[in-house]
């Protein structure tokens, strides 16, 4: 359905039934499909693609060196980038729990073609992240509406070949911009103040 948005956005006929078909717009959907909406989860944080981790000591990797921290940690698979690390400490009640106002110093480095995360903080401690992979049921229509304008920008630059192609592709993608702008709005939540501790 998005794909077919996209190509009506573009002012092609055709739909497609699958990505698999062998047509010429099947063909450049499915190159193009997930690598937009990558590019369009890259553009902000997003509330449905925002995951928490415990990063305990089977994480350490004990054997990499991380100038100027001390240690370096391995990230989960689906980690895109990292917003923020926090102590976990336990209350009175032995629960944990994590104190929002204290986030730890932290780089990410590529390490044997992965990224990881060095820090001075021991584990264990809760990342704050950004995830690949969200289903497709996760994202809001506003999102969605977005990915079909930047997709048919991307199509048009495909399918239609030349300066024409290249005029209503940017206009095409400039409005997908527009969209997601206005999805972020929409995603941005008001959390509730928290006291320091």
């Amino acid at each position: 359905d998005i794909c077919n948005n996209a190509l009506s956005l573009v002012g092609q006929g055709t739909h497609i039934e699958s990505l698999d078909e062998q047509s010429r717009e099947s063909l450049s959907c499915n190159r193009l499909f997930d690598v937009t909406i990558e590019r369009a989860l890259d553009k902000f944080d997003w509330s449905f693609a925002s995951k928490d981790e415990l990063i305990d000591d089977k994480s350490l990797l004990d054997t990499v060196i991380a100038p100027p921290f001390r240690n370096a940690y391995s990230l989960p698979e689906d980690c895109r980038r990292v917003n923020s690390i926090h102590h976990v400490q336990l209350n009175q009640q032995y629960s944990r729990y994590v104190n929002p106002n204290k986030t730890l110093p932290y780089k990410l480095k590529n390490h044997n073609s992965k990224l990881i995360l060095c820090t001075d903080a021991d584990a264990p401690f809760i990342i704050q992240y950004q995830c690949s992979g969200v289903p497709l049921e996760l994202l809001p229509p506003t999102f969605i509406e977005a990915v079909e304008y930047l997709l048919a920008g991307y199509l048009a630059i495909d399918m239609m070949k030349g300066s024409i192609g290249e005029q209503v592709g940017l206009k095409l993608q400039q409005m997908g911009y527009n969209c997601l702008s206005r999805a972020h709005d929409n995603d941005v939540q008001v959390g509730v103040e928290v006291m320091p501790q």
